[in-house]
């Protein structure tokens, strides 16, 4: 048995099992006859009594029929057997070119967007949503990302993974291209808050992208809580041209007590274009200063603090070069404030022009002293 083998007990590989659909069905021989619930499922044996050397002996086995069963490299499966805290996420793409390879423009394409996914991720958990990301990140967001492992890629048509756990590095460790143990300061982040914020911004991207393909608007940009970097990388997975369909999928430390429910997402080829093309209109959003918004008012609210007053606008606004329809909250003076009440009970259409801002996740508009104006239908 290996000294990587010998550090692994029967009541840690049992927790594996069960992080994985394993359950224990019988027992025989003293140990626990484990199965999938599945038609025709395997067995693994785990030792469950027996003097030290036999259970040893037995448990080797078992780690090794598992690997059988997992279809996956004995290395592989022991790697992950030793870092029950590792957080494992999979990037599967589907390349113009046979399983196991990758153009490489894409690859190094795909490399720039797993990267700027998980910086994106940390730089969100650090800083707070922002709809571009521009200047450079902390330092505690580049040391979580030394401590992420980007293993051997492997065939079916080409995936990435990448890790993150707390294991130092070892000489003869070749599976991974950066990996660098945690950092012991006060800033440092927490990886596994990351990866789950990283988890949390692709569902939402997948539902926006989803949306998108159904012609349906988003009214708030702002609020859907992604970044122009984060749906722009994303739509990178998809290849040079951004149509390409992708997987990705998370699979979470089996020692930890609690994450979010883990399957794969999939992104088809024109998702993976629609989110691209929303992060280009976020980041054009975000460095416009000035917008304009005609519509009806929906919404009225009086701040109890600093006493400001806000419209709810809903309608087309324009920002730069961008149009949609959407709504929009509006800072404005308490004549306007009062111009608007009459505007909302004769549904009178307005028009407000002023600068936005993000505030709380969402955009705000701050109008000047004549930047609301009630229309005449």
């Amino acid at each position: 048995m290996t000294d990587r083998q010998q550090s692994i007990s029967p009541e840690h590989f049992s927790s594996y099992l069960r992080s994985r659909s394993w359950r224990p069905v019988d027992t025989w021989r003293g140990m626990v006859v484990w199965e999938r619930d599945v038609p025709e499922s395997d067995q693994v044996l785990v030792p469950a009594e027996g003097d030290e050397r036999s259970v040893r002996r037995l448990l080797k086995r078992a780690i090794v029929d598992l690997a059988a069963v997992e279809e996956r490299p004995l290395e592989d499966l022991l790697s992950e057997l030793e870092a029950p805290d590792a957080d494992t996420q999979r990037f599967r793409l589907f390349p113009p070119t046979p399983s196991g390879t990758i153009p490489f423009i894409d690859g190094r394409k795909a490399i720039d967007a797993i990267y700027h996914l998980l910086r994106d991720s940390g730089r969100n958990v650090d800083e707070g949503h922002k709809l571009l990301y521009q200047d450079r990140a902390s330092e505690p967001v580049y040391r979580f990302l030394d401590r992420v492992q980007l293993g051997l890629t492997a065939p079916g048509s080409y995936i990435f993974t990448t890790s993150i756990a707390k294991a130092a590095r070892t000489d003869g460790d070749q599976s991974a291209l950066f990996e660098l143990e945690a950092a012991t300061d006060t800033a440092a982040l927490s990886d596994h808050e990351i990866v789950v914020r990283l988890h949390g911004a692709v569902n939402q991207a997948h539902a926006v992208a989803k949306k998108l393909l159904e012609r349906r608007e988003i009214s708030d940009l702002a609020e859907v809580g992604l970044s122009a970097n984060f749906c722009k990388a994303l739509g990178d997975l998809g290849g040079s041209n951004h149509d390409r369909p992708f997987e990705i999928d998370f699979d979470w430390g089996f020692g930890r007590a609690q994450s979010p429910p883990g399957s794969a997402l999939r992104f088809t080829d024109r998702m993976a274009a629609k989110i691209h093309d929303f992060g280009v209109r976020l980041e054009e959003l975000a460095k416009t200063g000035s917008a304009v918004i005609e519509g009806k008012v929906i919404g009225l609210y009086t701040e109890e603090a600093g006493y400001r007053r806000r419209v709810q606008i809903k309608g087309r606004i324009q920002a730069g070069e961008e149009q949609y329809d959407g709504t929009l909250w509006a800072f404005v003076t308490e004549s306007d404030y009062d111009r608007a009440i009459e505007a909302h009970r004769a549904s009178e259409p307005v028009r407000a022009q002023g600068e936005l801002h993000l505030e709380n996740s969402s955009l705000r508009l701050y109008l000047g002293s004549d930047g609301f104006e009630v229309q005449q239908d």
